[in-house]
């Protein structure tokens, strides 16, 4: 008799085990998708602009990858978009976090063909220009790109002002470039180089508007 009340209150202790163990993996679960959103969540559209992101926001997320590996995740259609995420926003955020291994991303959307978001990546392959295969890319949106990207290009290898960013520079076709644009084009030609390790922000830090940074543009 004492052996089967143990038998049975050992099932009632394992049944009990088994539901907080499901409740706690389903509490970690939910956890995670929660994190995961909140992650996806920096990808939607900003109405106020991108400059509206605050410093401490752009630095916390350039430096954790995994919150760029679940955004770079999703723009490629490994997992499931939220209604709000935007591809153009997605890419700034791969772009911004300098990171070579989101080259083969940021090379696919400077093809988009949204001009905004190909200006995007653009952006982020400026820091990039030692690169083969990114000058080789640039030099194709030369050749083929929208004007607004063309446009938008040039005025990111001006800020940068690299020796590989003037060699393209000075290879760009002026056609159907705005006169502002080839103002900034001749001016930077005729400025000395800058050291090739030096990079653009897009658009600036606060504190780097203050500071009147070289390669800081709105």
């Amino acid at each position: 008799m004492a052996l089967k009340q143990t038998i049975r209150a050992s099932r009632c202790v394992a049944v009990a085990l088994l539901t907080l163990s499901f409740v706690g993996a389903n509490r970690h679960v939910t956890a995670q998708s929660t994190a995961e959103e909140r992650a996806l969540a920096y990808a939607s559209t900003w109405h106020h602009g991108l400059s509206s992101i605050p410093d401490s926001m752009r630095r916390r997320v350039a430096a954790d990858r995994t919150i760029t590996d679940l955004i770079e995740g999703t723009l490629l259609g490994r997992r499931s978009a939220p209604p709000e995420f935007n591809n153009a926003v997605a890419v700034w955020w791969l772009s911004e976090s300098g990171r070579p291994e989101y080259l083969p991303t940021l090379l696919r959307f400077s093809a988009d063909s949204d001009w905004t978001t190909a200006s995007l990546a653009i952006y982020g392959l400026m820091r990039h220009l030692d690169d083969e295969s990114v000058r080789a890319r640039l030099l194709e949106v030369d050749a083929s790109g929208q004007r607004d990207v063309r446009n938008n290009m040039a005025m990111l290898l001006t800020r940068a002002n690299t020796p590989n960013a003037r060699a393209l520079l000075a290879r760009m076709k002026r056609q159907h470039l705005s006169r502002h644009t080839l103002s900034r084009l001749d001016e930077a030609l005729r400025a000395p180089p800058e050291p090739e390790q030096s990079h653009v922000r897009w658009p600036c830090l606060q504190s780097e508007r203050q500071a009147k940074k070289h390669g800081c543009t709105q």
